[in-house]
């Protein structure tokens, strides 16, 4: 999140068990026009087992980013 603006308070919207789950949705949510970032997708790597990656944005945009979620994990499911 490069362009986050000055005095912008960061939060962790979700845990996903996967990495590549976790880019997935960091993408849709960009599409969308939310600052997002995947923190941790390294860490089921080498010695730190069972840590699970991490989508973190910008508070402000913790609704619509929690909508984005819903809406890709509903057309996951009917996809499946």
């Amino acid at each position: 999140m490069n362009a986050v603006q000055a005095g912008a308070q960061v939060i962790c919207l979700t845990k996903v068990p996967s990495p590549f789950q976790a880019h997935v949705w960091e993408n849709a949510l960009r599409a969308e026009g939310i600052q997002s970032q995947v923190v941790g997708d390294f860490l089921d790597l080498g010695d730190v087992a069972d840590k699970q990656a991490e989508i973190w944005i910008v508070r402000q945009d913790w609704i619509r980013a929690r909508r984005v979620l819903r809406q890709c994990c509903q057309s996951e499911v009917a996809s499946s």
